[in-house]
């Protein structure tokens, strides 16, 4: 009798069939995916490039992206620090090359993932987006508004419903402007 792993999950086959009515959906979806991990036959796309540009929610986007690449793949710390440093680009890039220079160029994907923040996130980034919050104010029409205030608020980690309430209904056009 096949273990769980040693099924084969052809289309159409019986025992694709039996091993779906032998466990639960969830459990079936779980053994598919870690099969699916294993042969390694599925890609995820690559992350974008860095460019260096400070700006929170670009930087943090990025180190989620690439994250996620490397868990997918089951890479080591070692090797996502390697392969971050493969997608640096203008500013980053010259950046990295003056830590190389100086012998300080990190080998960990937590070292570089660190340095990259403390060099490139704004220090004030929270202040800044709580700024540009507080002067967001409906202009156009009310899809432009609701799309400006929903990337303002990204840049925000901790923000109540009722603040971010409270802070939308004051940008909203008065009518009869």
């Amino acid at each position: 009798m096949a273990t769980g792993n040693e099924r084969e999950l052809g289309s159409g086959s019986n025992t694709s069939m039996n091993t779906q009515s032998d466990m639960s959906m969830t459990e079936f979806m779980k053994q598919s995916m870690m099969m699916f991990g294993e042969n390694k036959q599925g890609k995820v796309k690559e992350p974008n490039t860095y460019g260096g540009a400070r700006d929170a929610l670009m930087i943090d986007g990025w180190i989620r992206a690439l994250e996620r690449y490397s868990t997918f793949y089951e890479w080591s710390t070692e090797r996502t620090c390697l392969f971050a440093t493969t997608l640096l680009r203008e500013r980053a890039d010259a950046w990295f090359r003056t830590l190389e220079a100086i012998n300080e160029a990190p080998t960990t994907w937590l070292e570089f993932k660190q340095l990259l923040i403390d060099f490139f996130r704004p220090d004030n980034a929270n202040r800044i987006a709580r700024d540009k919050l507080a002067k967001l104010k409906q202009t156009g029409n009310l899809v432009d508004y609701i799309n400006t205030f929903m990337d303002i608020k990204l840049a925000i980690p901790i923000m109540t419903d009722e603040e971010a309430t409270d802070k939308f209904v004051r940008g909203l056009m008065q009518k009869g402007m």
